[in-house]
């Protein structure tokens, strides 16, 4: 997501475009998800451009339910660093 938007960022400016598209990737409902899309779309050049370089799946709300989670680290690859790091 980071890089969709850093490039969609460079075609698209403004305050409509940075308020709705990190939400809509970041909702896991469905419901807000189009909400903030609906904003986006008010520029029909947004949905070509996002159908177009950005097909993939890049909203949590599009993902199975099994995969979702409200938050992402690396707790776990930061553990086992540390514990390896004098035998590196």
């Amino acid at each position: 997501m980071r890089h969709l938007a850093t490039n969609f960022m460079k075609k698209f400016k403004g305050k409509v475009y940075t308020d709705n598209l990190w939400p809509a990737s970041l909702t896991c409902s469905v419901k807000k998800h189009n909400y903030h899309l609906r904003w986006l779309y008010m520029n029909p050049k947004v949905k070509e451009y996002l159908e177009t370089h950005h097909s993939k799946l890049w909203a949590r709300s599009q993902f199975s339910e099994l995969s979702k989670v409200d938050y992402v680290h690396n707790n776990l690859a930061e553990s086992f660093n540390s514990t390896i790091r004098k035998l590196k």
